[in-house]
């Protein structure tokens, strides 16, 4: 169960899979899952305690493997909603910058609102 360790870490580091096949982890979850799951109901402890490490080592190998084979991807996701999210929002934060989007105080009392925050509100944001 722990051949693949090393090279798992060494891609890790590396921060990619490059020639690692990650198919067989999966598989060795299956089975590791069943051994346990066998030992537990046959009340097995030797059989429990042999398959166990590896049952947890392929979880990890398979965790490891999705990691690095979804995070360029994840990465540009994220840096695209981000983007996305200045951008929509860029007239609501140039103005509270500018000490544009607060409330203000009528003379009865009430509290009133900039046009500006109106439109972040109502999600009328125009790109100018």
């Amino acid at each position: 169960f722990s051949a693949p360790l090393r090279a798992v870490q060494s891609a890790n580091r590396n921060g990619t899979l490059g020639s690692l096949n990650p198919t067989p982890w999966a598989m060795m979850t299956g089975n590791t899952l069943g051994w346990v799951a066998y030992s537990y109901i046959t009340q097995n402890l030797f059989v429990f305690f042999g398959n166990s490490p590896g049952f947890l080592m392929s979880i990890w190998l398979n965790l490891s493997a999705a990691k690095l084979q979804y995070q360029d991807h994840c990465a540009r996701e994220m840096r695209k909603s981000f983007v996305e999210f200045v951008h929509r929002n860029r007239s609501s934060i140039v103005g509270m910058e500018e000490g544009q989007g607060r409330s203000r105080q009528s003379s009865n009392g009430a509290k009133t609102t900039t046009n500006q925050e109106q439109d972040v509100v109502t999600g009328n944001i125009s790109i100018a």
